[in-house]
């Protein structure tokens, strides 16, 4: 993976082409095992360091100290292994871009649920009821998020060397993504 890394760096031609490396040694070879990974690809010149699965607490506040020379992605799963913690907390902690993997998608499928056994129950549905969108919101093209809300999002993250804490707090973009500005 490191010779990938070298090689995305010395290839890049933009600079806004941002090379964020990721690791799932955790999981199977140990916390510490993620650590030195880490660590090889912020010296293989990775923008963004990503150490994928913490399971504790500690690791998750002990990233930062151990990886201060690159900004840090920490992965937020509802239910998976990684402790939940809030975004300001991580931003405070040096993180500078937190991803709630799936958190949409879980949204949505509670209120699948919901609406198709309102449905089954009451065999109507209206907009009234609150578990559906209405129809103009449907029918718009940014599904009620507004158009300040499409296209993609652009993240502006510190990439010297020894950038570790984000210098404004993480802010929340409709995707399942936060990021810093």
């Amino acid at each position: 993976m490191v010779g990938k890394i070298k090689a995305a760096v010395d290839t890049r031609r933009d600079s806004d082409f941002v090379v964020m490396a990721r690791t799932d040694a955790r999981a199977v070879h140990g916390f510490n095992a993620a650590i030195d990974r880490a660590h090889a690809y912020a010296e293989a010149g990775a923008d963004i360091l990503f150490v994928e699965a913490c399971e504790t607490d500690n690791e998750i506040r002990a990233l930062p100290r151990q990886l201060p020379q690159r900004p840090l992605l920490m992965n937020m799963v509802i239910g998976g292994k990684t402790p939940i913690v809030p975004a300001n907390e991580l931003t405070e902690l040096g993180y500078g871009l937190v991803l709630y993997a799936n958190a949409a998608l879980q949204g949505a499928l509670l209120s699948l649920q919901r609406a198709l056994a309102a449905l089954k129950e009451t065999r109507q549905l209206t907009e009234a009821s609150g578990l559906v969108a209405s129809f103009k919101e449907r029918q718009g093209p940014t599904f009620g998020l507004g158009s300040d809300h499409v296209g993609t999002v652009r993240v502006k993250v510190p990439v010297t060397s020894g950038a570790s804490a984000p210098s404004t707090p993480c802010q929340t973009v409709p995707s399942p993504l936060l990021t810093t500005s």
